[in-house]
């Protein structure tokens, strides 16, 4: 009898127990692999997913995540280039981690003249790249149209006019972010940088080719969100009238704007004509 009934109290936790199991088993992410040139656009709605995204070396089908999803991508090898379309954008109150493995490049084209796009858009979600030192991230906004106004989107940021209020962590892989009047890493021309950026690890180059700053605003944007780079190794650019760090062309670091610079940083900041760490060119 004692017998019976402790094998019957076996039998019934046994079965709770792999009830609570498959139940936690169905509560875990998916992992689902997804190629970028065969299956077309990636478009992400529900959270919790985990995505590893390759492609057969270049295409034009890019990566959108929906407002307010939370998900995770390796990007495998992959190389977006578009015109005018963002190759990876990012939606408000959305979070992404965005974990590199191997070399990855995105490259937007601009031909429109004043809605020109961000290679990476994420003016109001949050970013954190991840990766290792053999892993790589290549951003880069070209102009092909209007020579007078150039890429006006920043490489990783906010398009042209769209401030960027986002949240950017790097820490670890190897990073280049170029543009001509966005920033490199911040808002596109004609957008305020009230957001914040952090860099703890890694290898990164941020650079602007004209106006606006490597890292922070865009031509004729102010910045008043926060800059922080407490590790890794980072090249910050204006090869005109941006800051390297701080302000684009035209615009100024406002008392709220915060740039801190710290832990084992090693950071180098140049422009021609503004400051290196501070304003534009024009700003006060």
């Amino acid at each position: 009898m004692t017998g019976s009934v402790f094998m019957k109290k076996f039998a019934a936790i046994s079965l709770a127990s792999l009830l609570v199991f498959g139940s936690a088993q169905t509560a875990l992410a998916k992992v689902i692999p997804y190629n970028l040139s065969t299956q077309g656009n990636l478009d992400i709605t529900d959270s919790g997913d985990k995505y590893i995204v390759t492609s057969y070396g270049e295409t034009s089908n890019v990566i959108t995540v929906s407002d307010g999803v939370k998900t995770y991508i390796v990007l495998k090898g992959v190389t977006i280039e578009t015109t005018d379309v963002n190759g990876i954008s990012i939606g408000k109150n959305a979070d992404v981690v965005l974990k590199l493995s191997g070399d990855n490049s995105i490259t937007v084209n601009t031909k429109s003249k004043y809605e020109a796009k961000a290679g990476i858009n994420v003016a109001e979600g949050d970013l954190t790249i991840k990766g290792g030192d053999t892993d790589s991230l290549t951003v880069k906004v070209v102009n092909t149209g209007y020579l007078s106004d150039g890429a006006d989107g920043a490489a990783i940021g906010s398009d042209e006019g769209q401030d960027f209020n986002g949240n950017i962590i790097i820490d670890g892989g190897y990073i280049t972010a170029e543009s001509e009047y966005g920033a490199g890493i911040g808002s596109g021309y004609d957008g305020d940088m009230s957001g914040s950026i952090a860099i703890s690890g890694g290898t990164v180059k941020a650079e602007s080719d004209y106006g606006g700053a490597g890292i922070g605003s865009g031509n004729d944007g102010d910045m008043s969100g926060s800059i922080t780079i407490s590790g890794g190794t980072v090249k910050a650019v204006s090869e005109y009238f941006g800051a390297g760090i701080g302000a684009g062309d035209y615009g100024s670091v406002t008392e709220k704007g915060r740039i801190t610079i710290g832990g084992n940083a090693d950071v180098t900041a140049e422009s021609l004509s503004g400051l290196g760490i501070g304003s534009g060119d024009y700003g006060n």
